[in-house]
């Protein structure tokens, strides 16, 4: 699995917690990739027609603003997804193992 990519949507619980295990003990590392360029039109769809539709068209204007954006999204709003999914996908493999656990707990039983 050297350059091992996957869609996070096709990833299996146990799978989740195995990338979780291989990062920890410094063996592999994670890195999920966003779709930058969607995302960034949503964004500046979002942001042109919220503030910059208003009061004067200037050039100036909208420069600042879409650097901004794009600072906004590179320092602040990536990371933070990134951070909200991987928190997302450990909750339910950690989730789905506890009821694994607590299934084949009751059969013993």
């Amino acid at each position: 699995y050297f350059n091992y990519s996957n869609n996070t949507s096709y990833l299996k619980p146990h799978q989740v917690l195995a990338i979780n295990r291989g990062e920890s003990l410094k063996i592999l590392t994670v890195k999920l990739n966003l779709p930058e360029d969607w995302l960034m039109g949503q964004l500046q769809r979002c942001v042109r027609f919220r503030f910059l539709n208003r009061g004067r068209d200037s050039h100036l204007r909208t420069t600042m603003v879409n650097n901004a954006l794009k600072d906004a999204y590179k320092r602040l709003i990536s990371p933070t997804m990134i951070r909200t999914c991987r928190a997302e996908l450990t909750k339910t493999a950690e989730n789905a193992a506890i009821a694994s656990f607590a299934e084949n707990l009751r059969k013993l039983l």
